[in-house]
């Protein structure tokens, strides 16, 4: 789904229309998640960062949101555009990309080019600290949850804490 924000007439200030078809109001996607919590119904949202044209705001305001519908699994890929979609398109015009991009390497973790307003450093860095932060409020905010999912995890806390602390000295 695409979410439009209802405090702006435009999130990105060049549309992708063909790429993100469905328009939802960002408070009905909240009382959404909060009916599917109430009723117990398990929720999982992807979200994209880093189009073409996306301001480090827009960034910020799309990964706060996510955090506020409070999901249970919840994960922030960042954009690579892939030949044949408006978006590589846009990409090779503003000089992101060059037409011999290697697509097949893409990894939806990694920022793939820089823009005039973020990095793919910073991109990577910011989805890196949102994404640990969310799921490591798990902890205190829904800790069943927490232990459910990341069970792995817990039964190895050694192994966790390491993983954690390699990733977070990273950034």
């Amino acid at each position: 789904f695409f979410f439009s924000d209802p405090a702006t007439t435009e999130i990105y200030p060049l549309p992708l229309p063909d790429a993100l078809p469905i328009s939802m109001r960002l408070d009905d996607a909240v009382k959404a998640a909060r009916l599917f919590r109430k009723y117990k119904i398990g929720t999982c949202a992807f979200f994209i960062i880093g189009f073409p044209g996306e301001t480090k705001e827009q960034i910020m305001r799309t990964l706060n949101f996510a955090s506020r519908l409070d999901l249970d699994r919840i994960s922030a890929f960042i954009a690579n555009p892939l030949p044949g979609t408006e978006i590589f398109e846009r990409c090779v015009e503003k000089g992101y990309i060059g037409e011999d991009y290697d697509f097949e390497g893409a990894d939806y973790f990694q920022g793939r080019y820089d823009t005039e307003e973020f990095t793919a450093e910073w991109l990577e860095k910011v989805r890196r600290r949102w994404f640990l932060k969310y799921n490591l409020s798990l902890i205190v905010r829904r800790p069943i949850l927490f232990l459910s999912i990341f069970k792995s995890f817990v039964l190895r806390p050694r192994f966790t804490f390491s993983q954690i602390l390699s990733r977070a000295l990273a950034t």
